[in-house]
């Protein structure tokens, strides 16, 4: 059975969404690095966000310690 990892589903669809919304705002293409690097840094902080909240979760729920 695959084994269903909730942080990494979290992160692909903060990142789907950063890359939507940076293509929405430039309208004409010039500032598409500057942009992405910026939604890039918010993907990364909201990935490590919902990893530790997914750990803590898991580790409440089966009262497991993996630290």
């Amino acid at each position: 059975m695959e084994k269903i990892d909730p942080a990494s589903d979290a992160a692909w669809l903060i990142e789907e969404e950063a890359f939507t919304v940076a293509r929405s705002k430039d309208n004409d293409n010039d500032n598409d690095i500057e942009i992405l690097e910026v939604y890039s840094k918010r993907y990364i902080v909201m990935r490590n966000l919902v990893e530790n909240i997914s750990k803590i979760m898991y580790q409440n729920i089966f009262c497991v310690n993996d630290t």
